[in-house]
């Protein structure tokens, strides 16, 4: 999707039948898995409601998802009402292949638990698919793939209008072109799809045991830890883009920014006012080297705007998250070592002087 934004790219739609035809299989096998779970019992009119439920849920949550992140979106009321409930013109939303997919995988899931088919007919004692590196390699699909299928779309427009200098707009409002590097926008991208289709599935999980069980149920240690480092991302993500998505500091940040700069070309640590002024190079220990040299990895990659580097600074600070996690822990008494953890990860990924210090560098 971010190779498509390049100036004179001519793919056509075969990356979006690609996209499609691996996007179902895995969808099915998700669906199957998640009816198992919430629905063990042989009722078909149950599992066909459950079925349903949560394929409606998921798909209207990446609905609102593209509208919130997507506000100049020209989108009438009937082709709301066509893309929620029947799946059709998904274009503008999240791209033209996930609303087919959707729809083919929920057909699939309806038709195997009317014939009665269930996933536990397949032979699962294949040596291959039981190996542990095998077993480890499909949970963490299973982790990222709702993300990257339901928002790749959503996360790539985001991330890209961010370069206001560089993008150039369609008739519907969404990037078509992207001037210059994009490599870290690919980066960016990633990971806030990623997060968002975990926090999506971890809400939908959750929303179901309540529906179907009638208590709420915290995911494990593991799932749960994972959602707090999404959600953190998020709350990053979205304070950086709404409280000051176009500013661009000057004193600290621009010293770092600068600097980050001038050591991805290969000039060292000079005092960069100076410098971008006068071309002249002064020596300077002005701020410790650690912050922009890790700023430096992303233009070095070609990400040398300021949006680049803050969005880097929100994967520092996310990481302070996890590691607020792991300390307390580690010192939490070992009865409540997880509640406690996870209740640290989550005070710590909403707390304003640990987020606020991320988006202005």
């Amino acid at each position: 999707m971010v190779a498509r934004l390049n100036e004179g790219s001519s793919q056509g739609h075969w990356l979006d039948i690609i996209f499609c035809v691996s996007a179902i299989f895995p969808l099915f096998l998700i669906g199957q898995s998640s009816l198992e779970y919430f629905c063990p019992g042989p009722s078909t009119r149950r599992r066909i409601a459950t079925i349903a439920s949560l394929t409606f849920v998921t798909w209207w949550a990446v609905l609102v998802g593209a509208l919130v992140a997507q506000p100049q979106l020209k989108i009438t009321p009937r082709h709301l009402v066509s893309a929620s409930l029947f799946f059709r013109h998904s274009q503008p939303f999240v791209g033209s292949a996930v609303g087919f997919s959707i729809l083919f995988a929920f057909v699939a899931l309806i038709i195997t638990t009317i014939r009665g088919r269930t996933t536990s007919d397949v032979d699962h004692t294949q040596p291959l698919l039981s190996s542990n590196f095998f077993h480890r390699a499909i949970s963490i699909l299973a982790y990222l793939s709702p993300g990257f299928f339901l928002f790749s779309r959503i996360s790539v427009d985001l991330i890209t209008r961010q370069h206001v200098e560089r993008v150039i707009l369609n008739a519907d409002g969404n990037v078509k072109t992207l001037v210059g590097p994009q490599f870290t926008s690919f980066l960016w991208a990633t990971c806030t799809s990623a997060a968002l289709g975990l926090l999506l599935m971890i809400g939908v999980w959750v929303t179901a045991n309540i529906i179907a069980k009638n208590k709420f149920v915290i995911p494990q240690f593991r799932t749960s830890y994972l959602g707090l480092l999404a959600l953190a991302l998020i709350v990053r993500l979205g304070t950086l883009l709404v409280v000051a998505p176009t500013r661009t500091d000057g004193g600290d940040p621009l010293f770092y920014h600068s600097t980050a700069n001038l050591l991805a070309t290969g000039h060292g640590f000079p005092e960069p006012l100076n410098f971008i002024a006068y071309q002249q190079w002064h020596a300077s220990a002005l701020h410790g080297p650690l912050y922009p040299l890790v700023l430096s990895i992303s233009s070095r990659l070609g990400g040398t705007t300021y949006f680049d580097h803050k969005f880097l600074s929100l994967l520092i600070g996310t990481t302070v998250v996890a590691f607020v996690g792991l300390v307390a822990r580690q010192v939490a008494p070992q009865k409540y070592r997880n509640p406690i953890a996870l209740l640290a990860m989550f005070l710590a990924s909403i707390y304003p002087n640990l987020w606020l210090v991320d988006g202005v560098m």
